[in-house]
């Protein structure tokens, strides 16, 4: 038989399974939105041509990351104690328009990115959009999030509800405040029509993407396979001159030149894989010179899609089960899981900057450069 409790019991008991959480997404999001902010500083007061070069896209999106990791971060540890005491219906709506809205704008420019490195290599290194169309396009890009979300002023809203029992504990005299979808046959149809049509919309995001960045991959291979051929067949005379020593013919077995032949052939072919190795390091090292910023976004696009997975899981599983079931049907440990992996739309704005630093080079050079002083 499930335990009685009172109405505060309940609710020091669902503020502590909610603490762990809320704990990880503040530091993490502090962590990214410094992280941010820090990467829009060094391209605005520090790279100044990074409007003529690829990374014309990278500040919009670290400013609207960090945006999400605050405003992300503070809805969402609302929605985690937002329990037993009525707070206010437009509050619940804003926080959830914004938080769609900035994750909208990170997926319509990485959209644009990719069209953008795609032009790039169909047109042979030319270039693909000019500065006025990349303002075009990001102006778009914040009006269609504006626009497409407007829908959840009319789904969604603050609303008392009664949940028979939480984990083993009776709840049955307890009543609930949480910011869910309204009530109602047509509002829960078209609440589902528009998550289905969302979801749709974000599944053909992914295979255009996949399809522009596989093209582009392809194109990179070949003209690396091609490139290391043309070293390999052009590499200097002196690694041939190395090689002949291995072909020169002994003499009687036994005798001093013998002995100094072989050591001039292992030495010979020390020489030509050591050789193999500069030259493969030298091809490695301008491949990935050339391409950074092709391979940075890629990085982000597969680590933003990947991400996507555990919270669209967890949104459908909220809808299909019902949102005023589903959280207080779960144990501490699956509430734990499920909370981070819903949580995880959030936790990707926190890694971009990383991905940045790590992979671009003049970035980084620039952020240890502002470290130490150096202007």
């Amino acid at each position: 038989m499930n335990k009685e409790v009172t109405l505060e019991a309940l609710n020091r008991v669902m503020a502590d399974d909610r603490l762990p959480v809320s704990v990880i997404m503040i530091i993490t999001s502090s962590i990214g939105a410094v992280a941010n902010c820090m990467i829009v500083f060094v391209f605005l007061f520090r790279l100044t041509k990074w409007m003529d070069s690829g990374r014309f896209f990278v500040p919009f999106l670290a400013m609207n990351d960090a945006i999400l990791c605050v405003v992300g971060t503070v809805y969402r540890v609302y929605l985690n104690f937002y329990f037993i005491t009525p707070k206010s219906n437009i509050l619940c709506q804003m926080g959830t328009y914004f938080l769609n809205v900035f994750e909208v704008i990170t997926s319509i420019i990485l959209l644009l990115i990719a069209v953008d490195r795609f032009l790039l290599f169909y047109q042979n290194g030319k270039k693909s959009f000019s500065l006025k169309q990349k303002w075009i396009s990001l102006f778009v890009a914040v009006v269609i999030a504006a626009i497409s979300n407007s829908t959840i002023w009319i789904f969604n809203g603050e609303f008392e509800v009664q949940v028979k029992e939480h984990r083993n504990l009776n709840a049955e005299n307890v009543t609930f405040y949480q910011c869910s979808k309204k009530q109602g046959r047509d509002i829960e149809t078209g609440a589902i029509v528009y998550m289905v049509i969302r979801l749709c919309l974000v599944f053909c995001q992914m295979i255009v993407m996949a399809v522009l960045y596989s093209y582009i991959a392809r194109i990179i291979y070949t003209a690396f396979k091609k490139r290391t051929q043309r070293k390999e067949k052009n590499a200097p005379e002196k690694q041939d001159s190395l090689s002949k020593t291995s072909s020169i013919e002994l003499g009687p077995i036994g005798t001093k030149n013998d002995s100094i032949i072989k050591t001039e052939r292992k030495t010979g072919r020390s020489r030509e894989r050591l050789w193999g190795k500069s030259l493969w390091r030298q091809t490695m090292a301008y491949h990935f010179r050339q391409h950074r910023f092709t391979y940075t976004f890629m990085v982000i696009t597969g680590v933003y899609a990947f991400n996507l997975i555990p919270s669209t899981v967890i949104s459908l599983m909220v809808n299909t089960v019902g949102e005023n079931t589903f959280w207080h049907q779960l144990t501490y440990s699956q509430l734990q899981v499920s909370l981070i992996a819903y949580n995880s739309d959030i936790f990707i704005s926190t890694i971009h900057p990383f991905i940045y630093g790590f992979l671009d080079t003049k970035l980084r050079e620039e952020i240890k450069g502002m470290f130490n002083g150096r202007k």
